[in-house]
């Protein structure tokens, strides 16, 4: 039996998504990455953008399931790209409290440098306007050699954010998760309206 025949109830689910980051953080080339499944080498500056990408989320075996059978959504994710520059905060504030997930990026290679930026400069502004939507902070680039250490849920709710995910968009390591956590906090948001 392949894993389709375990498969008990499909939930057709649509998730939005903003991302949000500093210039160079790596969100346009992890955006790239969820959508194509591929590095971006060059790098185009992004004004506003939307993409479209599914996911397929496990969740637990169902309750009322007497073969063990596993509950699945297919989560189609609407990803709004903002730039990153402050001139493009007007249309920013358009979205903050009207996705379903939102998603800080923040550049590894950089130390604790570029995630106090992300934490001061982003999660502050964002959780002005959306204090509901579960917020992921997704350390970038970690081709480059530096890791982040994992963090407690205590440390993460003080810094305002639901989840941390790191990834490399160049290798994909770790993009797929990304792409799971943004899907799962969705379909969670969702449950709880």
């Amino acid at each position: 039996m392949d894993q389709t025949d375990s498969l008990s109830a499909h939930r057709y689910r649509k998730v939005t998504c903003a991302i949000f980051g500093e210039s160079c953080s790596g969100k346009s080339a992890l955006i790239h990455s969820l959508i194509h499944n591929q590095f971006q080498s060059k790098y185009t500056p992004t004004l506003f953008e939307i993409y479209t990408t599914q996911e397929i989320v496990e969740l637990s075996p169902s309750s009322s399931s007497s073969t063990g059978s596993t509950d699945v959504d297919a989560v189609q994710i609407e990803i709004f790209d903002f730039g990153g520059s402050e001139e493009h905060e007007s249309m920013r504030k358009l979205v903050y409290g009207t996705v379903d997930v939102i998603v800080v990026t923040f550049d590894v290679s950089l130390g604790d440098k570029s995630l106090k930026r992300a934490k001061k400069n982003w999660v502050r502004r964002i959780r002005k306007h959306n204090t509901t939507s579960p917020l992921i902070l997704c350390g970038c680039k970690t081709d480059q050699g530096i890791r982040i250490s994992p963090i407690s849920d205590r440390r993460k709710k003080r810094m305002g954010c639901d989840e941390l995910v790191v990834c490399s968009a160049k290798t994909r390591n770790g993009v797929p998760d990304v792409s799971k956590c943004i899907a799962r906090c969705g379909v969670s948001q969702m449950s709880q309206l």
